[in-house]
Formats: C-alpha cells, sequence, structure tokens
C-alpha cells in the first residue's frame, strides 16, 4: 500500500534515482516500455552518433528484445533496470573503441 499525496501548484516532489533496496526490482517484459540516457559528449564521437537512437522510447518486441545500435536486437525479458543499463553498455562497448556507459528507464 502506498500513500496518496495532494499536490498543490508550486510543491516540489524530489523521485530518488534508485530505487531503495527493500522495494521490489521492477523488470522488463513484453510491450514494455524503455529508453536510455546517452552522455550527450558520447554522442559527439565520431562513429557513435547512431547511440541517440537509445534515447527514443521503444518497446520490448514479443520475443523480449530491443534494438539496440551497433549491435542489433537484444534479449531484455526479465531484466531489471540496472541489468539492461549494463547489459547495453556492455555490448556496445565491444562493438565501439571507445569507453560507453548508458542507463536505462523503465517507463
Amino acid at each position: 500500500t502506498g500513500k496518496n499525496l495532494l499536490l498543490r501548484a508550486g510543491d516540489v516532489v524530489t523521485v530518488p534515482e534508485r530505487l531503495p533496496d527493500d522495494l521490489p526490482l521492477l523488470t522488463l517484459r513484453p510491450g514494455a516500455k524503455v529508453h536510455f540516457v546517452v552522455p550527450p559528449e558520447l554522442l559527439i564521437v565520431p562513429g557513435a552518433e547512431q547511440l541517440a537512437l537509445l534515447t527514443e522510447t521503444q518497446r520490448v518486441q514479443r520475443d523480449g528484445t530491443i534494438f539496440v545500435p551497433f549491435v542489433g536486437p537484444v534479449h531484455v525479458d526479465g531484466l531489471s533496470r540496472d541489468e539492461v543499463s549494463d547489459l547495453v553498455t556492455r555490448k556496445v562497448q565491444e562493438k565501439l573503441a571507445v569507453p560507453v556507459q548508458v542507463w536505462a528507464r523503465l517507463l
């Protein structure tokens, strides 16, 4: 059970960057939406411009995959936000000759 908050104009709500450890982890399933945060300095590296496609929202396909530039379909069904971030970072870094770090956001 959660708490309902009545917010008024001017109220500020801070949302934590990470979920507390005692909350269940959300996982990706077919139909779920995800996009990635890609550091702007990475997008100006020659050849890495296609990573901007990761910032667009995409749905997890029926087969549990998402499309990752330079890599192709990547299976993400059942993975948490942090697991997806690590997996996509690793797969892209294997293809590019530059350090890469991306962060998933589940929508």
